[in-house]
């Protein structure tokens, strides 16, 4: 039986996300190789595994395809690729809306000479994009190699 996660818990290990989905680590650590696309744990330098809470729903939708609705994993590939959101809005739910939070500005700031209303908002999903593009890469060079297999001990006779 599934326990209930802490409140406002970020990162899971491998073995609370196979408790919560009722399956073995092993399972979600192949699932987490043949859907690499849409789920990149965070990889501690002992090679510990950290899953976001946008991974363990990606979890949930792949056992949802493989075991309910019966699709290979081919099929189910292809579902989540179709349906998926961008890794970004996994990361920064509030971001799907389209709008950051925060306060409203104010009322009597004009756009500035010479510029439009949609011209500024032009400008501002510009930077946005390249913000966020910034943002992928810092990401991704960050992300920490993949160790070299040790090579296997020779035994002595």
């Amino acid at each position: 039986m599934p326990k209930k996660l802490p409140e406002g818990q970020l990162l899971f290990k491998t073995g609370e996300i196979a408790e919560q989905l009722d399956i073995q680590p092993s399972v979600v650590r192949y699932w987490e190789k043949e859907f690499a696309r849409h789920i990149k744990p965070i990889r501690l330098d002992s090679g510990r595994r950290l899953y976001r809470k946008g991974d363990l729903d990606t979890f949930a939708e792949i056992k949802r395809l493989l075991r309910v609705e019966r699709l290979t994993v081919e099929g189910a590939k292809l579902r989540i690729a179709r349906s998926a959101l961008p890794r970004r809005n996994r990361l920064f739910p509030d971001l799907e809306t389209g709008r950051l939070e925060g306060p409203e500005p104010a009322a009597d700031v004009a756009p500035g000479p010479g510029r439009s209303e949609e011209a500024l908002r032009k400008l501002l999903e510009e930077v946005r994009r390249e913000l966020f593009g910034l943002r992928d890469f810092l990401m991704s060079a960050s992300e920490p190699s993949r160790r070299e297999p040790r090579p296997a001990s020779r035994k002595k006779a």
